[in-house]
């Protein structure tokens, strides 16, 4: 290929961009330095083909992102588990996206019952899944960035895009309830609910390490095939 890999980030060397001070994240670094790289690329060698492995890290734990983006979920999981996976279902069901006969699984026994939780775990666990799609949008669109940078470039079309994004869904550093720091599961430390509730404002940020529980899982599952890559705000506004 040739071209010197970028192979590292250094945020002592880049810096945080003005004004987004206490806003910057790696997902941001990410996407500034894959269009730093690719330009140029495509600026001292025109002709040549470019090759990019480009991996946030999204979406393993611990989920950080902004409060901005987390607030543009509030509410959205409030329903609690069972009745989003019913939703999300038939959702994916009208896309066409899963079989018209498919079957929606029933959640297992091992995994208590939304409306089994008290009050106190029922916002510890919206919180966190509010965090997670927040993680999950923020991806998606500093990815289009790229996308969109790739278009200025004259290079979109001649550009082939394969997309992956997840991990391995819910996990046991999570548990059955809710973590702020899911090294505490790790070194069999568990977090009582009151102990999260107390951090609940910092979950997403830098003080944190949070895992949503199993039975979110069973809503990252059931909403995975709804995610797509799209286009940033001048792509959306164009369609």
């Amino acid at each position: 290929m040739g071209a010197r890999p970028l192979s590292r980030h250094d945020p002592g060397r880049n810096g945080i961009p003005k004004g987004m001070e206490g806003h910057y994240t790696l997902n941001d670094s990410l996407a500034d330095e894959v269009i730093k790289y690719i330009s140029k690329e495509k600026s001292t060698t025109p002709d040549r083909p470019f090759f990019v492995y480009y991996a946030p890290g999204a979406t393993h734990a611990p989920h950080h992102v902004p409060k901005e983006w987390i607030a543009k979920f509030k509410g959205k999981f409030d329903q609690g588990w069972d009745k989003y996976r019913e939703q999300a279902f038939k959702r994916q069901l009208q896309l066409g996206v899963i079989p018209a006969d498919a079957q929606l699984a029933e959640r297992p026994k091992e995994i208590p019952a939304w409306e089994s939780l008290n009050s106190d775990q029922k916002r510890v666990a919206a919180r966190l899944m509010e965090t997670f799609a927040a993680y999950t949008a923020q991806t998606d669109a500093v990815v289009g960035r790229v996308l969109d940078a790739l278009q200025d470039m004259g290079q979109l079309d001649n550009t082939l895009v394969i997309w992956e994004i997840g991990d391995n869904g819910a996990s046991m550093e999570g548990t059955l309830g809710s973590v702020f720091n899911e090294m505490s599961s790790l070194n069999a430390v568990p977090e009582d609910t009151s102990y999260v509730v107390k951090h609940i404002d910092e979950i997403g940020g830098p003080t944190s390490y949070n895992h949503f529980p199993v039975g979110g899982g069973q809503e990252v599952r059931c909403s995975a095939a709804r995610r797509s890559l799209h286009r940033t705000r001048r792509s959306k506004s164009a369609s």
